[in-house]
C-alpha cells in the first residue's frame, strides 16, 4: 500500500488503532462518520502525513456552503430565515406613516410616502390569510417590495447549506439552516418570492432620479415606544440589535438597574417601569468598546431624523426634539446614556490580593473594594501592573513591585508604629489605599471616575 491508501484506512468503519475499547476510544468509529458528513454536503477531505513534524487535514466545502447574518421571521405557526444584507428596514403597521391600498387584485403599502408592492407570505404560502402586523422591506435587484410577516423574532448568524433538490425547485427558497433551537429552518430568497408572487418592478426614468447633491444627508435612526409610553428614536449606528429578555434578569442593584446576559452583567437604562411584563425588549447598544443595554416597550420602524433638532434643556439622556410624522419626538442621547455608564473592570485600579489560601480575602475584600472602584485578583495576567498589594501581617512579601498595604487580625495595633490597619475597619482601608496609591512613586497614577445617572422618568 502506498502511502495515500494508508492514511485512508484512518476513514474505514470499525479500524481501531486501539487493542482494547475503552471509554473514549477503541470502537473505530470516529473519521468514517466525519468524512460522510462533509461528503454529504459535497466536500471532501485529504490528509497529508509527513513523519515527525505531523498530519494536516484540509476539508474542501462548496461555496454554497456559508455562514449569513439572517434575521427570523414568523408566519403563523412557521419560522423562515431572511438575508439581513436583503434587508432595508422593518416597518409596524400602524399609524399613518403606513398605508395598505388594494388595488384590483394586486396590494400596494406606502411606507411615509414611499409606494411598493406588498407580498403576503402567509397568503404565498398559504400558512393564513390574515393581514400582516409587520413589513420588512426586501431589496431585490429588479425593485424592492414590503414582505408581509407576523412577527419579527430574532436575528442569528447561521450556517447555511443547499436544501433538498425538490425544496430548491420551488424558486422561493436559498437554503436550509439549522438554527440554536435545534428546529430546521428554510432561508427565503427574495428575490424569488417577488417572482413567485408575479410582481413586476418599473424601471426607474431619468425623470424619476435625483441627484445625490440634492439629498439632504441624514442620520438613520430607531423610532420606538418607550416604557412610559412616549414615542423616541436612537440613532441606529449605536444599537447592535434588539432582543427581548425575560424581566427576571433585570435587577435594581448596587445603586443601578442592570441586566444579566448569561454570566455577564450589563447597565441597563430604562424609563418608567415593567409593570407586569414578563418579557421586554431590549436594545443592546455599543460604542465599540462597552455595551449597555435599553429597555423599551416596542420597535417601530426605522426612520431619519430631521436637519432641524430642537435642543433639550438642561442636562440628562435627552438631547432634544423633532418632528416626524406631524408627531414631536424625544432625541435619546447615546453621549449621555455611555457617559452615566459605571467604569469598566478593566480601566479600574488593579488591586493584588495576596491570598494565604484560606478564601477570607476573595470573599470579604473583594466586594467592598470591587464596590469601591478597584478590580481584585489573586494573580496578575500578562503584561498587568497591580497599583496596590494586600497582604495580613503574618504574610511573607516579596520584593515589592507596588505599595503594600498590611491588614491585622487584631482590632488594636501592636504600637504607635504600627502601619497595619483593622481587617474589618473599611473606611480605613479604603483610605489607607487611596492615600498609599498617591503618595508611593511606585505607585502608577489614578483617576477615579464616579458617574452619576440622571432619569427621565422612573428610575434610571
Amino acid at each position: 500500500m502506498d502511502d495515500a491508501a494508508r492514511l485512508d484506512l484512518i476513514f474505514e468503519a470499525g479500524l481501531s488503532s486501539r487493542d482494547a475499547v475503552t471509554a473514549i476510544s477503541g470502537r473505530g468509529v470516529g473519521m468514517d462518520v466525519v468524512r460522510a458528513n462533509i461528503e454529504q454536503t459535497g466536500g471532501r477531505i485529504a490528509l497529508t502525513n509527513q513523519p515527525g513534524k505531523g498530519l494536516r487535514i484540509v476539508i474542501h466545502v462548496p461555496l454554497t456552503l456559508s455562514i449569513l447574518s439572517t434575521i427570523i421571521v414568523g408566519v403563523g405557526t412557521q419560522r423562515f430565515a431572511l438575508a439581513r444584507q436583503s434587508i432595508e428596514e422593518i416597518v409596524k403597521v400602524r399609524g399613518d406613516q403606513v398605508r395598505i391600498d388594494a388595488i384590483g387584485d394586486a396590494v400596494a403599502v406606502s411606507v411615509r410616502g414611499r409606494r411598493m408592492p406588498l407580498v403576503s407570505l402567509g397568503a404565498l404560502f398559504g400558512l393564513g390569510i390574515g393581514d400582516p402586523s409587520t413589513l420588512v422591506i426586501v431589496s431585490t435587484r429588479e425593485g424592492d417590495y414590503a414582505l408581509g410577516v407576523d412577527d419579527v423574532l430574532d436575528t442569528e448568524e447561521l450556517v447555511v447549506k443547499p436544501a433538498s433538490p425538490q425544496v430548491m425547485a420551488t424558486g422561493v427558497y436559498a437554503g436550509q439552516t439549522l438554527p440554536d433551537s435545534g428546529l430546521p429552518m428554510l432561508l427565503l430568497d427574495g428575490a424569488g418570492i417577488a417572482a413567485a408572487a408575479g410582481l413586476r418592478f418599473a424601471p426607474i426614468t431619468i425623470a424619476d432620479t435625483v441627484d445625490a447633491e440634492d439629498v439632504a444627508p441624514g442620520i438613520a435612526a430607531l423610532l420606538f415606544e418607550d416604557l412610559d409610553g412616549h414615542r423616541r428614536v436612537l440613532a441606529l449606528a449605536v444599537i447592535d440589535r434588539v432582543e427581548p429578555v425575560p424581566t427576571a434578569s433585570i435587577c435594581w442593584s448596587a445603586g443601578a438597574m442592570r441586566l444579566a446576559v448569561g454570566e455577564a452583567i450589563i447597565p441597563l437604562h430604562m424609563v418608567g417601569d415593567l409593570a407586569d411584563r414578563t418579557e421586554v425588549a431590549v436594545l443592546r447598544l455599543t460604542d465599540g468598546d462597552s455595551e449597555m443595554a435599553y429597555a423599551i416597550a416596542e420597535a417601530i420602524e426605522i426612520v431619519t431624523l430631521p436637519a432641524h433638532i430642537a435642543p433639550a434643556r438642561g442636562t440628562g439622556p435627552i438631547a432634544g426634539v423633532v418632528m416626524i410624522a406631524g408627531e414631536q419626538v424625544e432625541v435619546v442621547d447615546p453621549y449621555a446614556l455611555f457617559a452615566s455608564e459605571p467604569v469598566r473592570p478593566a480601566s479600574r485600579p488593579v488591586c493584588l490580593l495576596h491570598s494565604d489560601g484560606s478564601g477570607w480575602m476573595e470573599t470579604f475584600l473583594t466586594p467592598a473594594l470591587e464596590a469601591s472602584g478597584y478590580r481584585c485578583v489573586t494573580r496578575l495576567g500578562v503584561d498587568e501592573t497591580a497599583a496596590i498589594v494586600l497582604a495580613m501581617d503574618d504574610a511573607s512579601i516579596e520584593p515589592r513591585v507596588a505599595p503594600v498595604v498590611t491588614l491585622r487580625r487584631n482590632r488594636t495595633g501592636a504600637g504607635a508604629d504600627d502601619g497595619s490597619i483593622y481587617r474589618y475597619d473599611r473606611p480605613a482601608l479604603i483610605e489607607e489605599i487611596a492615600r498609599r496609591m498617591m503618595a508611593d512613586p511606585v505607585a502608577p497614577p489614578v483617576r477615579m471616575a464616579w458617574p452619576t445617572t440622571t432619569a427621565i422618568g422612573g428610575r434610571g
